[in-house]
């Protein structure tokens, strides 16, 4: 119980800053990992990145994955990834399809899954538009960082800016790696979910270097940069 009245009370004496070159070792090796995992694995990017037919059906009977995929193999389409979804649903993504060849793998899939074609939930992506959204968010991203890199030069200085930046970046690829680890699906939720991330962690660094310019301009002739 002590540690918990310590950290209540601010009297704990933890050397953070003597420590650095642990977390430097330490971030050093998750950005490894995450970038390596980002090449080899890579992201597996929703149909509005990638483009793509995603057809999705509830399954109430419990089909199984092999045998949907079977009746997506007969329907003459390729390279379909079949999944369930939400425990009670099947998922189909495919290449996009013409919508003879769409309709006819509904038509088929509601029959195996006792399903009505109708209760089916499409969604068709052309590659062109998909790659357009992904290059429109890569572009938002950097300018972003370039945005945020002056104003935090001129705010504070350019030592802070380029740390804040920094952190961005490292956060951003550990949350990408862990992505691409996992096999985890990139959708528009997952973007907003990285912005919110990127958005807490450059607030968090803006909090602590203002009250480092802060505490320098009041106790800097009587204490180190690092002692601060």
């Amino acid at each position: 119980m002590s540690l918990w009245r310590d950290l209540y009370h601010g009297d704990t004496h933890f050397d953070f800053y003597g420590s650095r070159r642990r977390w430097f070792a330490i971030s050093g090796v998750i950005v490894a990992v995450s970038i390596s995992a980002l090449v080899f694995l890579r992201l597996d990017l929703g149909v509005d990145f990638s483009g793509g037919t995603l057809i999705e059906f509830a399954n109430p009977n419990g089909v199984s994955v092999g045998d949907v995929r079977s009746v997506v193999d007969d329907s003459g389409v390729g390279s379909a990834k079949v999944q369930q979804v939400g425990g009670a649903g099947i998922r189909v993504q495919t290449a996009q399809l013409d919508t003879a060849t769409e309709d006819r793998l509904v038509t088929d899939l509601a029959e195996l899954l006792g399903e009505d074609p109708g209760d089916a939930t499409r969604q068709s992506v052309g590659p062109t538009f998909g790659g357009q959204v992904t290059e429109s968010a890569v572009r938002a991203l950097i300018v972003f960082l370039i945005v945020i890199a002056l104003y935090m030069s001129w705010r504070l200085e350019w030592k802070m800016a380029g740390a804040a930046v920094f952190a961005l970046v490292h956060d951003l690829l550990f949350t990408s790696g862990i992505y691409a680890l996992a096999g985890l699906e990139v959708t528009p939720a997952t973007v907003i979910a990285i912005l919110t991330i990127l958005g807490y962690s450059l607030y968090d660094t803006v909090v602590v270097f203002d009250k480092m310019q802060e505490n320098v301009r009041e106790r800097g002739d009587r204490h180190t940069y690092g002692a601060i």
